[in-house]
């Protein structure tokens, strides 16, 4: 499956890897809070941050914004990987 590319010219995941990572992300386990934690520091650094309503979501990864893509929910699914590289799943 091909990425599709948004107005701002991002490459994004196809709708299929993003559904496929988030049936694995939330049938998985959760991660530590030392994860959750440098997670969000690195996120919080990030400039696909995005904000809205007070809360924080990926603009990189094409989930929107909805209740389980909020970065304070997300980031706890130890199965994830930041669709930048920046950080990797939690497996162990």
């Amino acid at each position: 499956m091909k990425a599709w590319v948004s107005k701002t010219g991002e490459t994004k995941p196809s709708l299929r890897k993003r559904a496929m990572s988030f049936v694995r992300a939330v049938t998985g386990s959760k991660t530590t809070e030392a994860v959750f934690a440098e997670r969000m520091r690195i996120c919080s650094q990030c400039p696909h941050l995005r904000q809205s309503d007070g809360k924080l979501y990926c603009g990189a990864c094409g989930c929107g914004q909805w209740r389980l893509a909020e970065l304070s929910k997300k980031l706890r699914f130890a199965n994830l990987e930041c669709p930048k590289g920046k950080w990797s799943t939690d497996n162990g």
